[in-house]
């Protein structure tokens, strides 16, 4: 089974009248090729947002997956073989919003091409 490592950097920006927070969450698969991500979460007294960067990861994902494809076709050369790779395409950042005074948690969830459904659940308190 592989393991996750989050490392995470933390970064608190405080001002003498404000209460908000920002922290950076650089985050490490660890599977056989690690995948670096970063996360990032905005508060304030009326909630939060959660914005996971997957863009990021995507768009460098597919430039090693080109210069991967251009060695494979000069080892490939002059046989019938073909060697790819898959890579989910990844269209937006995941984002979670809290909203404090609702109680509700939001985010939008991918239900077939290029719709999307906004989902808005009620957070039970604990």
């Amino acid at each position: 089974m592989h393991r996750v490592i989050f490392f995470m950097l933390v970064c608190f920006n405080i001002q003498a009248q404000e209460k908000d927070l920002y922290v950076v969450y650089n985050q490490i698969f660890d599977y056989s090729k690690p995948i670096e991500r970063a996360a990032f979460l905005y508060a304030d007294d009326n909630g939060s947002l959660y914005e996971d960067d997957m863009l990021t990861q995507y768009r460098q994902s597919v430039i090693e997956n080109e210069k991967w494809q251009k060695e494979q076709e000069k080892i490939n050369e002059g046989s019938n073989s073909k060697s790819f790779r898959y890579i989910g395409e990844v269209k937006n950042n995941t984002f979670y919003k809290f909203n404090r005074e609702s109680n509700t948690v939001q985010f939008i969830q991918p239900v077939m091409k290029d719709r999307y459904a906004l989902i808005t659940d009620k957070v039970q308190a604990g």
